[in-house]
């Protein structure tokens, strides 16, 4: 079983999970733009294998920041 790198993950959870609400402040953290932030939001979220590495970046789990969605791929792919 794996994650497909299909799989999207909405950011704003990661956003209030790291305490950057305000797109340019979190995108600074990450080595973003508030505009590759905006069009991430805008895309409905980004692959969860970036979504990933962004959340490790942040000293995040990702577990902890999406729950139960995170590990939504593993089950439909059972």
């Amino acid at each position: 079983m794996t994650m497909t790198k299909s799989t999207i993950l909405p950011i704003e959870p990661l956003m209030a999970a790291s305490g950057y609400t305000v797109a340019s402040e979190f995108g600074k953290q990450l080595g973003l733009t508030r505009g590759a932030v905006e069009a991430i939001k805008t895309r409905g979220g980004v692959p969860i294998m970036r979504a990933d590495s962004m959340a490790v970046r942040l000293g995040l789990h990702p577990l902890n920041v999406w729950g139960d969605a995170f590990f939504q791929p593993l089950h439909r792919s059972a």
